[in-house]
């Protein structure tokens, strides 16, 4: 399976099996739902409710119904299988692997998103160094997903070529 990082279950709430996650995933719209599978510890568990509160992403779980059926999920990580969502819709895992292009040629390979206070980076190796791409519209020209391909806005000292 292709297991992606939503966030982390941070807590508990009440008594009857809520589960507190902390994410900033970017598409919760499309995961957040009734029936839709999340997997902690590389098992499946359904949605039965989602709510919004505060910073958090209020969770219950079909079968999971009372605090003491949750407690052993905090402090775990919360996943889902790419192959769930919509083939269409672009994450930012969806970088890694991707070669970056500006009108210089070739500016190397995404290795790995580090997450940022602001925004987040796409990590790109390039002739036995590593630079930083923010993902963001300035720097992100255009994504061809099709050609594996990303398209920067190259500016003056953002790959050191010595």
């Amino acid at each position: 399976m292709d297991f992606i990082y939503i966030g982390d279950i941070v807590n508990t709430h009440g008594l009857k099996g809520e589960i507190r996650i902390l994410s900033d995933f970017s598409h919760k719209e499309e995961i957040f739902k009734p029936e839709f599978l999340l997997y902690i510890e590389e098992k499946p568990y359904k949605i039965k409710t989602y709510r919004k509160h505060k910073n958090y992403d209020m969770v219950t779980l079909e079968g999971r119904n009372t605090i003491d059926d949750v407690l052993p999920f905090k402090g775990k990580a919360a996943y889902i299988n790419r192959k769930d969502i919509d083939s269409t819709i672009f994450l930012e895992s969806d970088y890694i692997g991707m070669e970056v292009y500006s009108d210089k040629g070739n500016r190397g390979t995404i290795s790995s998103i580090l997450k940022g206070v602001t925004y987040n980076y796409l990590e790109v190796h390039f002739k036995e160094k590593k630079y930083y791409i923010p993902i963001i519209d300035a720097f992100i020209a255009k994504v061809i997903k099709e050609e594996n391909q990303v398209w920067i806005h190259e500016i003056e000292g953002l790959v050191d070529e010595d």
